[in-house]
């Protein structure tokens, strides 16, 4: 998985990573709360999401996928 972020000079950085609800990047931790997924190209194509929803101490993902929205 790419991840895509800016440092603290606004400059845009790449860094690979495998997909895990707990991310370290150099001394920095963190954890995953959505993901953005993209199909097609820089032209056009098609954007969904998947997101964490906290309710009462259980985590819950979901699919949003335009007008369409499903736990996973």
């Amino acid at each position: 998985m790419k991840l895509n972020y800016f440092n603290d000079a606004a400059e845009l950085l790449y860094h690979t990573v495998e997909p895990s609800e707990h991310i370290s990047i150099g001394d920095k931790n963190y954890t995953l709360r959505s993901a953005i997924f993209h199909a097609g190209n820089e032209v056009g194509g098609h954007y969904w999401a998947i997101v964490r929803h906290r309710v009462e101490k259980n985590d819950y993902w979901w699919l949003y996928d335009d007008e369409k929205r499903q736990g996973v």
